[in-house]
């Protein structure tokens, strides 16, 4: 196979969303200081909204998770609260079925690894054992949120 050949295989496997770039802007640790010591399961919750730009072929998605909520009522060693946004370009020619599951699964499966591990490398500086997130499947997560994606177009100045 010639090397032209090669490039053009190798495009067919390019993805139809691409992750542009990402930013936490909510990260928020509270100890609790009436923790008792006791043993404790992971108690974390997540949140997500989509907003896509069909003019400009972006999507935003925006990703919460809180971790030991409502830590002096329930006994938690802390309240982790992290907040961040990815930012994604889509193919255009893709179908709007199609785009909004790509968006709305692949975007939470890439942008899922940084948000553990911006929670492990808190959790690490604040002086506790490092917390580790279990991986989650993000196609049940998916089925059980009613997180509507939302469609934003712009309308041209220009016109």
């Amino acid at each position: 196979m010639d090397e032209q050949s090669q490039f053009k295989s190798a495009q067919s496997f390019l993805a139809d969303l691409t992750f542009e770039r990402y930013f936490f802007n909510k990260v928020e640790f509270t100890h609790n200081e009436y923790f008792k010591g006791d043993p404790v399961t992971i108690d974390f919750v997540f949140s997500h909204h989509i907003s896509l730009n069909e003019d400009q072929n972006n999507a935003f998605v925006s990703l919460s998770c809180t971790v030991f909520p409502e830590a002096k009522i329930k006994g938690y060693p802390f309240t982790l609260n992290v907040e961040m946004v990815g930012a994604f370009s889509y193919d255009p020619t893709i179908p709007q079925e199609l785009r909004d599951s790509l968006v709305s699964e692949n975007a939470l499966a890439i942008m899922f690894p940084y948000m553990r591990s911006m929670i492990s490398s808190v959790t690490a500086s604040a002086g506790i054992p490092p917390l580790v997130l279990p991986a989650i499947n993000i196609s049940k997560y998916i089925a059980n949120q009613n997180s509507p994606t939302e469609s934003v177009t712009t309308e041209d100045e220009n016109k």
